[in-house]
């Protein structure tokens, strides 16, 4: 049997270090005050909102004449509102400059994604094409809305 042994200065210091750390109260997490509701009043604020109708009537008369006789005209609206919404949040807030409102190259699916769910439709989309069209619309808004304060949409 051995006998315990006394542990050294070093040792002491660093058990004292390690019972002041476990010992203290954790770090307590910041909590934001912005909600979900602040980042989309930011992300379609007042000129943005307003440019978001205007995109989405233009679409839905152009997509009215463009589109496939067995088009479903909810599918047509759908597009045509969520291409205005997300084409909107391109739109440079006061202070800001087009490429900060853009976002550069994250900014870009973005843009792109609803743009290619219109042109679905435009080229006679039916069937689950028209599904098509609709998912590459959301997950184009979805990106620049989850994406608002890295990807070039800060509030106003």
């Amino acid at each position: 049997m051995t006998t315990p042994t006394r542990p050294s200065p070093q040792d002491e210091a660093a058990l004292e270090r390690i019972r002041v750390l476990t010992q203290s109260p954790a770090t307590p997490v910041i909590a934001s005050q912005a909600t979900m509701l602040d980042l989309l009043r930011g992300t379609w604020a007042g000129h943005r909102l307003a440019g978001a109708a205007v995109i989405a009537v233009v679409l839905l008369v152009a997509l009215g004449v463009l589109v496939a006789p067995g088009a479903s005209w909810w599918v047509v609206a759908l597009v045509s509102v969520g291409t205005g919404l997300a084409l909107a949040t391109y739109l440079p807030a006061p202070g800001q400059s087009l490429g900060q409102a853009f976002g550069g190259v994250c900014g870009v699916a973005g843009f792109c994604l609803p743009l290619l769910g219109v042109s679905q439709l435009a080229q006679g989309a039916a069937g689950t094409a028209q599904g098509y069209a609709v998912a590459l619309v959301v997950v184009g808004l979805a990106q620049r809305v989850l994406t608002a304060g890295s990807c070039g949409t800060p509030s106003r």
